[in-house]
């Protein structure tokens, strides 16, 4: 079953991992680098892009129609160990850890269509490259509010909660 799975999600995983490092790319030159401040979320925008979990529920519409629901929780238990991981490495002003956890919170992030969480990480990334740990706190905050949206989001889409 998961050599199946992963023979499905592969061609998918691999054009957002293109995509992911063509955002990057270009959020490093509008950018013109980190900034150490934070730029207030737009909380109207929708947390998640449908058309990334469409894509994903069509990978197991016939023969697995409850792949998306594992699909969303096993992303929901890695990102909560990520962010763990995200804290504590700001906790020991642990500068290659968090830029690790950011890097792959990012990854997953795009790979469900949690864009705004996963520009929230290259921007944590990028902080933390220029400024160390210290400075990335505030950006913390920040994602953590973001999954939080996340999270609610998919739990609507999943019908666990309502809108």
């Amino acid at each position: 079953m998961l050599r199946i799975l992963l023979e499905r999600i592969q061609p998918f995983v691999a054009g957002h991992v293109v995509v992911a490092g063509m955002l990057g790319a270009t959020l490093a030159c509008v950018s013109g680098g980190a900034q150490s401040s934070v730029e207030p979320l737009d909380l109207s925008e929708d947390p998640i892009d449908h058309g990334v979990l469409d894509s994903l529920r069509e990978l197991g519409a016939s023969d697995d129609p409850t792949l998306l629901s594992e699909l969303i929780d096993s992303f929901l238990v890695n990102t909560d160990l990520r962010m763990e991981k995200l804290r504590t490495a700001l906790e020991r002003e642990d500068a290659e850890m968090l830029y690790k956890a950011a890097h792959s919170l990012k990854g997953s992030s795009g790979n469900f269509g949690a864009v705004n969480l996963g520009v929230l990480c290259q921007q944590m990334e990028e902080i933390v490259g220029h400024n160390g740990p210290v400075a990335a706190r505030e950006r913390l905050r920040q994602i953590e509010v973001e999954y939080e949206r996340v999270k609610q989001a998919l739990a609507v889409e999943l019908g666990r909660a309502e809108p």
